[in-house]
């Protein structure tokens, strides 16, 4: 399976007068509202998660069901689709060996790992 880049490009990207409506704490985000996941100290605490860092990288798997789709047409020709995703199970893993790296740059582990992300969402690293 190949990773998507989802960071938005110019042409997705809100302008200041969008974002205001919506999100005001998501102003300057590369990414599309809705893509984050938070997790809470009981959540972290199922999944053995301790030390994160801002900027160290995660390996998600995660067993989704459908809750809900939408999707609108409108009389201007605009449309429109949305689908909820409910995370059901899921497990977390750090990316070997980078992120403790103390001869590596933050900057370089953050690359390398990124880099194994996809190995092994393509299938060309197992885990």
């Amino acid at each position: 399976m190949d990773m998507v880049d989802m960071k938005m490009d110019k042409s997705e990207s809100a302008s200041p007068v969008e974002v205001a409506k919506c999100c005001d704490k998501l102003s300057g985000s590369q990414y599309p509202y809705g893509l984050e996941i938070r997790l809470e100290k009981d959540s972290l605490d199922k999944l053995e998660l301790e030390d994160c860092e801002v900027g160290d990288f995660y390996m998600v798997i995660a067993k989704c069901k459908v809750t809900s789709t939408n999707e609108s047409e409108r009389e201007n020709g605009d449309d429109s689709k949305c689908v909820t995703l409910q995370i059901v199970k899921m497990n977390v893993k750090d990316m070997p060996d980078m992120n403790d790296s103390e001869d590596v740059s933050k900057e370089d582990r953050q690359k390398k790992n990124l880099d194994d992300a996809e190995e092994i969402m393509t299938g060309k690293k197992g885990y």
